[in-house]
């Protein structure tokens, strides 16, 4: 009610614009292009002659701020207790090694390739799993870690001493 005792137009069910409802607007587009702003500076600052310390301090920290966020969606939303979580990110990481190891890929194509496999062996995993409750659940993700921690390939071939070498990973 206003003060002349005339309801107010939105009291009588008028609605809000769309960008004032969805609480975007102008500072809901700043924001956006504020996050892609930082995303491009993140991807150009390896080659803008940064010492390599810091480029690996900095993909170290954000790897595990994706494994965080990763953590937070199952456990903490979703309320399953994974035992198995790191199985998807190590099979990532030993994809993209064979890939470059054995097969001459370079680094920047084997990343999404990695990624892709790994989404299609979570969809095959996460299926039937994703159907058991509680503790059934954390049992059987710890025994698909197990399963991909003692059943997993040789990454090179058994002649040489080392997988890869820091010359050998190019974009």
């Amino acid at each position: 009610m206003s003060d002349q005792g005339v309801p107010s137009p939105l009291a009588q069910g008028a609605s809000r614009p769309a960008a004032v409802r969805s609480g975007k607007g102008a500072a809901g587009y700043w924001r956006l292009a504020l996050l892609a702003v930082g995303v491009l500076c993140l991807f150009a600052m390896p080659f803008t002659g940064i010492n390599d310390s810091v480029v690996l301090t900095m993909s170290t920290i954000f790897m595990w701020m994706i494994i965080s966020s990763s953590w937070n969606l199952i456990s903490g939303f979703a309320g399953y207790v994974d035992f198995g979580h790191g199985v998807f990110f190590g099979l990532g990481g030993y994809v993209t090694a064979i890939l470059i190891a054995n097969s001459g890929f370079p680094f920047g194509p084997t990343v999404p390739l990695a990624a892709i496999f790994c989404a299609l062996v979570a969809l095959v995993i996460g299926y039937p799993l994703l159907r058991l409750r509680g503790v059934y659940f954390s049992i059987a993700m710890l025994g698909a870690f197990l399963a991909f921690a003692l059943k997993r390939p040789p990454l090179a071939a058994p002649q040489s001493e080392s997988v890869f070498t820091a010359e050998e990973i190019t974009l």
